[in-house]
């Protein structure tokens, strides 16, 4: 079961990758990260980064007996996806016997082996779903709106900034000439994609040395992998 779990993470973020999808690069959905519809609880780890990336209209799931619960029904040919989590079991050390969480009390502690094990379920997009009507909430454009504004006015009111480039199709920043390239924004899909990354960069650029002064930056003797590089240059 645990490899056969591993190889269906595996096929599933092959499968994006042939589709142009780079799962671990996604931004969010308008609505926010994946989650599930019932208890609104966003989906962690490996189910974030694989449910965020499927670019449905609305990122809410269900799993079949919640679809059942509330009525409905999975559209004919609808694909499912795999959602993985971790269960664990205990074992007593001599005999192998299994032991059951509710009688771990009945035992001591030395004698007993805890494992842990990879399991998963299918859940299904809210879109896949018939004869449910569900409550979709509503956009935050302006509050959304706002937010890129005030990102903008960070940059625009910092005290001695770096240049700000759009040369090459690179997101980098130079320490020695003390300036940010930037792709051109009409190449991301969205204002906030572009944001994210240019301050990423701005990060970067509070060490050179009229502003943090931190060695990385300043003196440039950062090499990859090590301890200095991995302080000043947080990718």
């Amino acid at each position: 079961m645990k490899n056969d779990v591993y190889q269906i993470v595996t096929t599933q973020l092959i499968e994006q990758l042939e589709k142009g999808t780079v799962p671990w690069k996604q931004p969010w959905n308008q609505f926010g990260p994946a989650a599930n519809y019932l208890t609104k609880k966003p989906y962690r780890g490996i189910n974030a980064l694989i449910l965020n990336s499927l670019h449905f209209n609305y990122p809410f799931f269900l799993t079949f007996k919640q679809i059942k619960k509330l009525g409905g029904k999975v559209q004919k040919g609808a694909k499912s996806i795999p959602v993985i989590f971790w269960n664990f079991v205990f074992k007593h050390k001599k005999t192998g016997e299994i032991i059951p969480q509710n009688k771990l009390d009945k035992y001591p502690a030395d004698q007993i082996e805890k494992k842990a094990f990879l399991k998963y379920y299918r859940v299904f997009n809210i879109s896949c779903v018939e004869d449910v009507q569900f409550d979709i909430p509503e956009l935050t454009t302006k509050a959304d709106n706002h937010l890129v504004w005030e990102c903008e006015q960070v940059l625009q009111n910092m005290q001695n900034p770096p240049a700000l480039k759009h040369e090459k199709a690179q997101a980098f920043y130079n320490p020695k000439e003390d300036f940010i390239n930037m792709p051109a924004m009409e190449l991301f899909p969205d204002h906030t994609l572009y944001l994210s990354i240019l301050y990423h960069e701005l990060v970067h650029a509070s060490g050179h040395v009229s502003r943090l002064d931190r060695k990385a930056i300043s003196e440039g003797n950062a090499t990859f992998g090590s301890e200095i590089y991995s302080k000043d240059y947080p990718n």
